[in-house]
């Protein structure tokens, strides 16, 4: 029986230990603006990456101590004729870390026209973006992305 016990947690234990070899990036998100939409949009971004498996949220810290993904956001509210009141919200995602000066390694950027009534579509869509400049911060410069 104590044989069995032991195989049994001999096999489980290789599926559990390549689960959680898989690296979880951690990704900051500062915003500036005084609009509501973007604001919420902000905080919608930071409930998508908690939520995240890839991704764990940390604080905006402009002198990290450890490496890390951020998302700057700016936003600025504007009034569509057919859509109301929205903001459009410009996304750089950046490498931070304390070796680096200026505020990180540009990785990307891109815009998005967001109306209240899309907040969590537009937050889920830069999801993808975080996604896309971690995986080009593997393969261009796979040292950086070893520090995360």
């Amino acid at each position: 029986m104590l044989r069995s016990l032991f195989l049994v947690v001999f096999l489980l234990l290789p599926a559990d230990g390549l689960s959680q070899n898989a690296k979880v990036i951690p990704v900051a998100v500062n915003h500036v603006g005084q609009d509501q939409v973007g604001t919420y949009i902000a905080f919608a971004l930071k409930e998508a990456i908690r939520a995240s498996r890839s991704f764990r949220l940390v604080d905006h810290d402009p002198a990290p101590s450890t490496a890390r993904i951020v998302v700057q956001l700016v936003s600025v509210e504007s009034y569509v004729p057919q859509g109301g009141i929205s903001s459009a919200v410009s996304e750089t995602i950046v490498y931070d870390n304390t070796p680096v000066a200026g505020g990180g390694i540009y990785l990307t950027s891109s815009v998005l026209a967001c109306g209240r009534d899309r907040i969590d579509l537009c937050a889920k869509r830069i999801l993808p973006l975080i996604d896309q400049a971690v995986e080009s911060l593997r393969k261009n410069w796979p040292h950086l992305w070893e520090t995360l």
